[in-house]
């Protein structure tokens, strides 16, 4: 059994591959060990008996985490519920700010009060996106009137982002 290119892990004999189990230090073939992408070879460091002994100790030793979770959410259930309250207060403002900016630009843009889409996005500026239909984006729900017209792309980033990197 000869070591391939000076590892203390990895042998070969007669054209198979064989690895040295970190746990147990046995030499073992290739097909003893399971796969593992992320280690050198691409097969686990531990051997398959030596990984069924590491799971069934971790399963009797490691505590509930249910019963964790449980313990830690009735700890803190004031201050969750309070924070959910607040978020939802908050939201249900937003969304009605939302809502009213929606209807009074739809209005001004059926009577003609404000122009329509350009043909480019107004933050990528693609060529390729001529022709598609762009959205209204309002930067500030207060002023309904005011939008910048975007590529679905571009509305999403701004959202996800929180980017005001338009004028």
């Amino acid at each position: 059994m000869e070591r391939i290119g000076g590892s203390r892990v990895f042998f070969q004999k007669d054209n198979q591959l064989y690895r040295r189990c970190a746990k147990c230090q046995k030499i073992k073939p290739a097909e003893a060990f399971y796969k593992n992408s992320g280690m050198p070879g691409g097969i686990s460091g531990y051997c398959r008996p030596c990984t069924s002994k590491y799971q069934e100790e971790y399963r009797k030793n490691k505590p509930s985490l249910k019963t964790y979770y449980q313990e830690w959410y009735q700890s803190n259930k004031q201050i969750l519920q309070a924070e959910r309250h607040k978020k939802r207060e908050s939201n249900q403002m937003l969304k009605i700010l939302q809502d009213r900016a929606w209807l009074e630009f739809n209005k001004a843009l059926r009577k003609g009060l404000v122009g329509g889409p350009p043909l480019l996005c107004q933050l990528c500026r693609d060529i390729d996106k001529i022709g598609t239909k762009y959205e209204s984006h309002h930067p500030n729900y207060n002023e309904p009137l005011r939008v910048i017209w975007v590529c679905k792309s571009c509305h999403r980033r701004v959202h996800r982002e929180g980017t005001q990197d338009y004028a």
